[in-house]
C-alpha cells in the first residue's frame, strides 16, 4: 500500500476540531482524546466519519482525482442491503 490511515476521526480535550485519517500523527497529546469511529463490529454504522475520512484520504493522502480512478471496497460476507445501498450512494456521489 502507499498509505495507511487510522479509520477514526480523534478530537483532543483542548482542540476545537476532528483530526482525521493522516491528520492523526500531528496531534501532541493522547491522554485525554475523545475517538469517534465510524465502523462497530465490521458494519460502518456512522457515514458522517466515514464520508469525512473517506474525503480527506482521496483528496489530500492519495491526490488522485476520484474521476479517473478506480476503486475496490470489501464488505462483511452477511452485509446488510441497508448498509450496501449506503455505501453505493455514497461512492457513486
Amino acid at each position: 500500500p502507499t498509505s495507511i490511515v487510522e479509520n477514526c476521526a480523534v478530537k483532543p480535550k483542548r482542540e476545537r476540531r476532528f483530526f482525521v485519517a493522516d491528520q492523526i500523527k500531528d496531534i501532541i497529546d493522547f491522554s485525554q482524546v475523545f475517538y469517534r469511529r465510524p465502523c462497530e463490529r465490521g458494519y460502518i454504522t456512522n457515514w458522517d466519519v466515514e464520508m469525512e475520512i473517506w474525503d480527506r484520504v482521496f483528496k489530500h493522502v492519495l491526490s488522485k482525482d476520484t474521476r479517473q480512478s478506480h476503486l475496490l471496497v470489501t464488505e462483511p460476507v452477511a452485509n446488510l442491503p441497508s448498509i450496501a445501498r449506503r455505501m453505493d450512494e455514497i461512492v457513486f456521489e
